[in-house]
């Protein structure tokens, strides 16, 4: 069991993402806001690369 759950923020996240589904609340991007600064020539790059493997390679021992 994981204790560093936000169950509070789970619910909230739950939640939204129903009353999204069902309309009652929607998305508004803002074009005005500032885009964030690229990082440095050289600086690390992260990748993200998906994976699968069989449920049991990740099942708690």
């Amino acid at each position: 069991m994981h204790d560093d759950l936000d169950h509070a923020q789970i619910t909230a996240d739950q939640e939204f993402a129903r009353a999204f589904a069902a309309g009652e609340v929607e998305l508004v991007y803002d074009d005005s806001a500032p885009v964030p600064e690229l990082p440095p020539v050289g600086s690390p790059v992260t990748l993200v690369r998906p994976v699968r493997s069989p449920h049991e390679a990740d099942a708690p021992r």
